[in-house]
């Protein structure tokens, strides 16, 4: 059986059709520089067919942005990807669209790279500039699900009156509850896949091959912050900066019993996210437009 190559859209990897005649779709040659390339003989017809499904949903899939809180470990990284799957949006995290910036040398990110060369803290009307200039991007018409931002309240107005610019709103937040003494365990088997940013735990979601990720099979990480010795420190900060957001956003918040098994975490997410609301609650661009859709579920 041929190879097709395979792109990531999104942070899902779909078949790279650049026609749709037989033989360049099916075709044993890589397109150049598209990485995984993957042998569909691996994957079963019903789960191509599903994505294909999906996708296709996805042209008309209602609008949604949304910002996840909540502390260190209590698995914001693990939902995000499903959130962004399931939503039809792009997944922002803060750390991982400011490396790419730097990387990019982007006008912003060569300033942030400044920033961190000075051993500074790059600023909070710079990264609210990266994120604004993220939501440019394809995969971000639909909206987009924030992991990692606004942690403070002025964080929080910046972000607000950003999108106030570019017309749109926060549609929802999920504040992720777990009990410190939970966030121990999650931190500390914590593992990353850097270019996704799927996430696994070496207890609770391992990966298939130890080290790896299921779907490229590229290194997984350990971040540098995701240890015990750390944590205490990371979540008194949150305390005291983050968990205040909460009530700036407390119109359109939804609570998240994060520390109850995965599945349902997830079907929580999915009664919370609904996109049963009307679109034009949604494109209100409101706060107190959206709290109808808050409050609907």
């Amino acid at each position: 059986m041929g190879v097709y190559s395979w792109i990531s859209w999104g942070g899902s990897y779909v078949p790279s059709m650049p026609s749709l005649s037989w033989p360049s779709w099916f075709s044993s040659t890589p397109v150049p520089d598209a990485k995984p390339v993957l042998d569909l003989s691996d994957l079963p017809v019903e789960s191509l067919i599903k994505e294909l499904r999906r996708r296709i949903d996805c042209v008309n899939a209602p609008e949604a942005r949304i910002v996840l809180l909540g502390p260190p470990g209590s698995g914001k990284g693990t939902q995000a990807p499903k959130i962004k799957r399931d939503q039809c949006i792009c997944h922002l995290a803060t750390g991982d669209i400011l490396r790419k910036a730097v990387e990019a040398k982007t006008p912003l990110g060569v300033k942030a790279k400044e920033a961190m060369l000075r051993g500074a803290l790059v600023s909070d009307e710079l990264v609210v500039g990266i994120i604004s200039d993220a939501l440019k991007a394809p995969e971000c018409r639909n909206g987009f699900v924030l992991d990692g931002f606004p942690r403070t309240i002025a964080q929080a107005e910046m972000l607000d009156e950003m999108l106030r610019r570019k017309g749109v709103a926060i549609d929802k937040v999920l504040h992720f509850e777990v009990p410190d003494e939970v966030l121990v365990e999650r931190v500390t088997g914590r593992w990353i896949h850097p270019d996704s940013g799927r996430s696994y735990h070496a207890r609770f979601a391992p990966p298939r091959v130890p080290g790896k990720d299921d779907l490229t099979g590229e290194p997984l990480i350990q971040r540098r912050d995701d240890s015990a010795e750390t944590l205490k420190s990371r979540l008194a900060a949150f305390h005291a900066q983050t968990a205040p957001v909460v009530d700036h956003y407390k119109g359109i918040t939804a609570s998240i019993r994060a520390h109850a098994s995965m599945r349902q975490v997830q079907d929580q997410i999915l009664v919370r996210c609904s996109t049963r609301c009307d679109r034009s609650k949604r494109n209100s661009h409101s706060h107190e437009a959206a709290l109808a859709c808050a409050s609907a579920h």
